[in-house]
């Protein structure tokens, strides 16, 4: 009996753990390869259009640096909801100008 009550907290506390986390993933529509730092660390050692982030804290400062170098650098801070893998789009706006847009989220599995 106490080996399944050890089993059931162990699952329980893992469970709660996993919700304070998210997942991140950031695309570049146009194929733009970039290099991501969260919290000042970096995420990738190439250049690469797509990266997903696992196990980041919900309150990220996000900077992207592009290989072409002629694209200036974005910088934001997120705070996400935890618990769920967000999504963002590096897209052009009218003005021909880089953007990182919020494109939406899943629960974690």
């Amino acid at each position: 009996m106490k080996n399944l009550i050890v089993a059931v907290l162990t699952l329980l506390g893992l469970a709660l753990f996993s919700q304070n986390k998210v997942d991140v993933i950031i695309f570049s529509e146009d194929g733009d390869p970039f290099f991501a730092y969260v919290n000042g660390i970096k995420q990738n050692v190439t250049p690469e259009t797509n990266i997903k982030m696992l196990d980041l804290s919900p309150n990220i400062s996000l900077r992207l640096e592009f290989q072409n170098k002629a694209y200036p650098q974005i910088k934001q801070n997120y705070p996400l909801e935890p618990g769920f893998t967000h999504t963002f789009r590096i897209k052009k706006n009218t003005k021909n100008e880089l953007k990182l847009r919020y494109f939406g989220k899943e629960p974690l599995s």
